[in-house]
């Protein structure tokens, strides 16, 4: 398990993923992405862990970085 407070770390997203994109928590030890348009202020609240550096194209559960505690 990675721990991060800031800082860029490689995190299991599943789904396609957009460079730019917001990383949500669901709850799960795997997150997803939504674009910053498709988030409401509600998510990016409680739920936003960082920002997606690079994309993937693919549906499965991968690695992604992610710049964390960045907003």
């Amino acid at each position: 398990m990675s721990v991060a407070f800031t800082g860029q770390v490689r995190t299991k997203v599943s789904g396609k993923v957009g460079d730019g994109d917001y990383i949500l928590a669901d709850g799960t030890s795997v997150g997803h992405a939504k674009s910053k348009d498709e988030v409401t202020f509600d998510e990016f609240k409680k739920k936003v862990v960082g920002v997606a550096l690079e994309g993937k194209d693919s549906d499965d559960v991968s690695r992604v970085l992610v710049a964390v505690g960045v907003k």
